[in-house]
């Protein structure tokens, strides 16, 4: 039997961002958490397979991810999607989960 593992995507407001901005400056956001529940059969996972995509072009691979929980810094603009893959204590591998819903963190408009 295959590991699957489904991701949900939960944004917290951390450190990033910051308050004075310049024309043309780039705000980093606040980090997004991403959590996931384990397998309910096969064998126990011992760590996790974690790919980022960013805005449909850039991967980044995490690996090894011991917990089911993941941050990852975000920036203003950028759409991020998360899918993960459960590892087991011989190293094999299970599918990747689907891609989370997008993501994609706005600026919000200056307050007057």
């Amino acid at each position: 039997m295959g590991l699957m593992v489904f991701v949900s995507l939960c944004v917290i407001f951390g450190p990033g961002g910051t308050g004075n901005l310049a024309l043309g400056d780039i705000a980093s956001a606040p980090d997004a958490d991403y959590s996931w529940t384990a397998p309910e059969y096969g064998t126990p996972v011992d760590h996790y397979v974690v790919q980022i995509l960013v805005n449909d072009l850039d991967m980044t691979t995490l690996d090894p991810i011991p917990s089911a929980f993941v941050r990852v810094e975000v920036v203003y603009g950028n759409k991020y999607m998360v899918r993960v893959a459960a590892v087991d204590a011989a190293g094999i591998q299970g599918g990747f989960s689907p891609w989370s819903i997008p993501y994609t963190p706005e600026l919000a408009p200056p307050e007057f």
